[in-house]
């Protein structure tokens, strides 16, 4: 399974050191990092290998970093997280059927639906 990460720069130079960095929540190491490396825009595919997983996004700043824009969207184009530069602690909890709902707490998280049971929590760090 696969997300799509889109990235935007308003200068059109690329991100200017700015680094995405994508990873499993409570895991050492990350999955991806990488850059926009020149233009105004550009994709990735971010892999979701636990379908029942929790998924972090931190991007760095860089220079010009207010120049920086990013969004998460699944393969119908529905957007799940986005942000700018520096921007971290956004995560992304999924579900095995691929469905995603805005979490009714004041976080950036998002939680599958239907609702996890009790013994399931994915939870928003914000640094």
């Amino acid at each position: 399974q696969m997300l799509t990460l889109k990235m935007w720069d308003s200068y059109g130079d690329g991100w200017n050191n700015a680094m995405f960095t994508w990873a499993t929540q409570g895991e050492s190491g990350h999955i991806m990092i990488d850059t926009l490396s020149y233009g105004s825009s550009g994709s990735h595919q971010l892999p979701v290998y636990d379908p029942d997983a929790c998924y972090t996004m931190d991007v760095s700043s860089g220079a010009w970093a207010y120049e920086c824009s990013w969004e998460i969207q699944t393969a119908l184009g529905d957007v799940l997280l986005e942000g700018g530069a520096p921007d971290y602690g956004q995560v992304i909890c999924m579900s095995y059927n691929d469905t995603f709902v805005p979490s009714l707490a004041p976080t950036d998280a998002f939680v599958p639906s239907p609702a996890p049971t009790s013994d399931f929590a994915c939870t928003t760090e914000m640094y």
